[in-house]
């Protein structure tokens, strides 16, 4: 419920004002209005909503999957219902991005553009290197830059939190924060890879 709320406030952020100056960047004024109406209808309002809830519980799901691999890979014995209750509080974290994103655009940047909502910073790897002067955009090669966009502050966070409450069950154990960590951030740069392999092939 939390997550939906807070799915919810990030979605306020885009009025009708911002939406209508995106879309009439690509499409012309009554073919906007149109989309904008069908947009706002109750019925696509909640089909969005009701997917997102599935898509919720899918990621949690998908990740019990990941972190599951992970331990089974290292030896570790567990069940699908234990790692599931053990990441269902530290999975918060993920809301951490957006609730940081609502905060700004409705209390300091009050004037922003659609642009402004999409790149607002998810605090990846990459993107602390560009602002600490390490290296630049235009330098950073695109693999990389892929293989490095999980490494958030958020990921590495939850992956912590994941472990610490793992290790209060397994307290024996010294690999549970080497499979946390290697099983999660390994899929995720897979799956990064992938999606980058996926847009590159179909691009003109």
């Amino acid at each position: 419920m939390l997550n939906l709320v807070v799915y919810f406030l990030v979605n306020t952020l885009i009025t009708e004002e911002i939406l209508y100056e995106h879309m009439t960047r690509q499409l012309d004024h009554d073919t906007a209005l149109e989309q904008i109406r069908r947009l706002n209808r109750a019925g696509f309002i909640l089909v969005k909503y009701f997917f997102q809830g599935i898509w919720i519980v899918l990621k949690i799901s998908a990740i019990t999957l990941i972190m599951m691999s992970g331990l089974f890979a290292f030896n570790i014995k567990t069940t699908f219902s234990e790692i599931f209750h053990v990441i269902l509080i530290p999975s918060f974290i993920f809301m951490i991005p957006d609730v940081l994103k609502i905060t700004w655009f409705s209390l300091f940047q009050t004037e922003y553009q659609m642009s402004d909502l999409n790149n607002f910073p998810r605090f990846s790897l990459p993107e602390l290197l560009v602002a600490v002067d390490l290296i630049t955009n235009e330098d950073f090669p695109a693999l990389l830059k892929r293989l490095l966009q999980p490494v958030t502050a958020v990921n590495l966070l939850f992956c912590w939190f994941v472990a610490v409450r793992l290790t209060e069950i397994k307290p024996d154990d010294k690999r549970v924060f080497k499979a946390v960590f290697v099983s999660y951030f390994s899929v995720l740069a897979i799956v990064s890879l992938a999606l980058y392999g996926i847009v590159t092939s179909f691009a003109p």
